[in-house]
């Protein structure tokens, strides 16, 4: 006659055997950043190249980006933060935004945030504790092209 066999319950790992994930947030922005209200400067901006600010129309900036900067002020990191903005790694980044931090002098910068304003439209800028230091204006989404889904 065949033993039979007892019955073991499986056990599920306890939280501390599973992987943390890797945050892309750069420690750049400091102590609990999700907390952290929102700034911007223009200190760093890029006014040649590409994706300058040389080329952007007075009625834009002051109807379209000015005014959507200036809504996020009253929003945490953590709230803006998202699917539509987010930290991109720079190696993610097309060649000619690479080439251009190199030309400005900014190529120790390992990731952008991708400020989302409207469909395509997209703010660049590096981030320093909560301050998003604003870089380029993309209003075509070229500088880090997203890839179509389920196509």
């Amino acid at each position: 006659m065949p033993k039979r066999r007892k019955k073991v319950a499986k056990r599920k790992p306890g939280q501390d055997q599973y992987p943390k994930a890797v945050s892309k947030r750069p420690a750049s922005l400091g102590a609990e950043p999700e907390k952290r209200l929102f700034r911007w400067s223009t200190q760093s901006a890029d006014f040649h190249g590409r994706w300058g600010w040389d080329e952007v129309g007075i009625k834009i900036l002051f109807q379209e980006i000015i005014p959507k900067l200036q809504q996020h002020e009253n929003r945490t990191w953590g709230e803006i933060e998202g699917s539509q903005s987010h930290f991109v790694y720079m190696d993610q980044c097309v060649g000619e935004a690479r080439k251009r931090l190199r030309e400005i002098g900014l190529d120790d910068v390992e990731q952008l945030f991708s400020l989302r304003l409207s469909g395509k439209k997209r703010v660049w800028g590096r981030c320093q504790q909560s301050v998003f230091q604003v870089l380029w204006w993309d209003p075509e989404h070229e500088v880090c092209p997203s890839t179509i889904r389920h196509t």
